[in-house]
């Protein structure tokens, strides 16, 4: 029993044929990036402006290997960090933050007023950070000292993990947690309010921001 097929009949088939194949893999490692590899997100609130506003899409990888300055997913629990419950009225409010790693295991953070600007020291060495610029930069130092002061000591105090004494008298990150802070400094709930984050509440890192349809730009 013999089925003879035309050329634009079998070339039906094998483009068929190739579909049939294609198309599931491609769901397949679509289905594994998307649940692995990374997700989109969308901005909500102004905590991390200028660098990022309200709903900008942003690519978020599953990377758990974290530096200072990353910007990073967290899931907020209330009922770890506690110190949030105030805020919201004693409701178990649960969200994902949008922050940016500034303190890292075994740092001690300090922010001290050099000729009227306020800038950033860890483990007593100023380090620069390069993502503020110009006017952005100073009303951002100035906010520290004004209607949304720091202070390492409160931070230290109302965290779930405590630091610990680095044998100098001073107080720093334990293994395992992190200080976050939100860029726009004098609207954001961050590790001032909640003190410092576990690594384990840390989904990934922001990386990309999607501009067009499959157009991406580096985020700083």
């Amino acid at each position: 029993f013999v089925i003879k097929l035309s050329t634009k009949s079998l070339k039906t088939v094998i483009e068929l044929l190739e579909w049939v194949v294609i198309v599931p893999i491609c769901v397949a490692i679509s289905s594994f990036l998307f649940s692995f590899v990374f997700t989109i997100t969308v901005v909500d609130g102004t905590s991390m402006a200028p660098t990022l506003y309200p709903d900008e899409q942003l690519v978020l990888t599953y990377d758990n290997t974290y530096e200072r300055f990353d910007i990073v997913v967290i899931d907020v629990k209330v009922s770890y960090y506690q110190n949030l419950q105030t805020i919201y009225n004693n409701n178990n409010y649960e969200t994902l933050y949008v922050k940016r790693i500034i303190g890292m295991p075994g740092d001690y953070i300090d922010y001290k007023e050099i000729g009227g600007v306020t800038y950033l020291f860890v483990n007593g060495q100023r380090v620069e950070e390069t993502f503020f610029n110009g006017d952005i930069h100073n009303t951002y130092y100035e906010s520290l000292s004004s209607s949304y002061p720091f202070s390492w000591k409160h931070v230290c105090d109302i965290s779930a993990e405590r630091c610990v004494d680095n044998g100098s008298g001073q107080f720093v990150i334990p293994e395992g947690f992190y200080f976050v802070l939100g860029d726009n400094r004098t609207n954001s709930v961050d590790s001032r309010k909640m003190g410092l984050v576990k690594e384990e509440d840390i989904i990934g890192i922001i990386k990309y921001r999607m501009t067009n349809f499959l157009k991406f730009e580096k985020v700083q």
